[in-house]
């Protein structure tokens, strides 16, 4: 009897650490479903555009719209992600989505980017392609994801000719 007493209470507790785990594989498949969805480059939409003899430290404000495709049966979860945005070859910017983002199983999701084009030192073909209002866009990025076990890092481009 002295002996069932501790296995019993051992039973218990080994079941209700099992069963406050039971979270963790879903947790786990909704942050490894980002490494199969699908990015691709929407649009790019001018936000705001300064007067370069004006405005001081001139800028364009961009905002670039993904569309991201989850194939997956489970919900696809994005902890953090950050971009790089070329125009016309040339780097113009970065940036940093660290708000929560999830696709529903099946669904699509736009995913809006902002990045700030600053004038200064802007190479002459997309200084031309800004002023025109139509370039040839990159975005690279790597879609970060935590789990129990650390932080996993899926890397992703998409090209896109805009006008915006």
């Amino acid at each position: 009897m002295r002996m069932a007493v501790p296995l019993l209470l051992s039973c218990l507790l080994g079941t209700s650490v099992l069963a406050g785990c039971s979270g963790v594989p879903d947790f786990i498949a909704e942050r490894q479903a980002i490494a199969k969805a699908e990015f691709s480059f929407d649009r790019v939409e001018l936000q705001h555009m300064d007067i370069p003899v004006i405005t001081p430290n001139a800028k364009a404000d961009l905002r670039v719209i993904l569309k991201v495709k989850n194939p997956n049966a489970v919900t696809a979860r994005l902890d953090r992600l950050d971009y790089e945005v070329f125009m016309e070859g040339h780097s113009v910017g970065t940036g940093a989505m660290t708000e929560d983002f999830s696709v529903e199983p099946g669904g699509t999701k736009e995913l809006s980017l902002p990045v700030a084009v600053p004038y200064a030192n802007l190479p002459q073909p997309a200084l031309q392609a800004l002023l025109a209002r139509r370039a040839q866009f990159r975005l690279k990025g790597i879609s970060h994801v935590s789990t129990p076990l650390g932080r996993i890092d899926y890397p992703f481009e998409v090209e896109h000719t805009a006008t915006f």
